[in-house]
């Protein structure tokens, strides 16, 4: 008796077929705010909404606006991309220095760069992909993320506070209130530093996302808000610093690496 419902005779052969497209090697990780964290093995096709059904769902305390989802092939794209704008600043800086032994006056903007170039050198890719958690956790029937071997979701516990970074007087985190914008954030910062872009202020969304200003009207916009977990970045006046080439979007991939860092890190 095989315990299935018959019953083996002799010459029956019996066959036990491996689900279609499983992989006993591929695997994802679902840490923090979910009801059983841990390893999950996938098969293709499978998407995180599956897999957050299986770890029994997000907790009560989630706080989905600011879940982390990391993927290992995008980290390699951005080790990469990282490393280009190391080299590419490194050079920028051995230039400005040879003009500088002439020109004392650019000794600030080498400066600046050198901080810039060792944050760089101190930064690691986390490969973040930035995802709609909230539509995944509903069930959103037009929004799915399909899972790759190696795939990582790190859920935070609900945060009631936005950080201001970047060119402010004193850059820290202040607790969240409704009614106050990005500029009454900034103000509680101390204000503005004199090497700030003010017309450049951004804001990278909880979930990794960045709102830019010159690419939208968002800042006017009435249904534009700010929300618990949000940072407010300032960004270096890069038109200042005339001797060094400085890409702006360096220090804004900078942020966002680093802010995706501490999201994982603080669980």
């Amino acid at each position: 008796d095989t315990g299935l419902g018959f019953t083996l005779a002799s010459s029956d052969v019996l066959q036990v077929r491996v689900t279609p497209e499983w992989s006993e090697n591929a695997f994802v990780e679902l840490q923090g705010e979910v009801r059983f964290p841990g390893r999950y093995p996938i098969h293709k096709g499978d998407t995180l909404r599956k897999v957050i059904e299986r770890a029994g769902g997000v907790t009560a305390y989630a706080y989905a606006p600011g879940a982390v989802f990391m993927r290992e092939s995008l980290q390699k794209q951005e080790e990469i991309r990282l490393e280009e704008m190391r080299s590419r600043l490194s050079e920028d800086i051995a230039k400005a220095q040879l003009v500088s032994k002439d020109d004392k006056g650019i000794g600030q903007d080498v400066s600046t760069a050198q901080q810039l170039l060792a944050q760089l050198n101190k930064t690691s890719a986390i490969g973040r992909l930035v995802i709609d958690l909230e539509k995944v956790v509903h069930g959103d029937p037009y929004y799915q993320v399909v899972l790759e071997d190696g795939d990582r979701l790190v859920i935070p516990p609900k945060r009631n506070s936005v950080t201001v970074i970047g060119e402010v007087q004193h850059p820290v985190s202040q607790l969240y209130q409704p009614d106050m914008d990005h500029w009454d954030y900034i103000a509680n910062s101390g204000g503005t530093t004199n090497s700030a872009d003010e017309e450049r202020i951004y804001v990278i969304k909880a979930n990794g996302k960045v709102l830019l200003p010159e690419e939208s009207r968002w800042f006017a916009s009435s249904n534009f808000s700010i929300s618990p977990g949000d940072t407010v970045v300032v960004p270096l006046d890069a038109d200042k610093v005339d001797q060094v080439v400085l890409w702006r979007d360096v220090s804004q991939i900078f942020y966002q690496i680093a802010l995706g860092a501490v999201a994982v890190g603080s669980l």
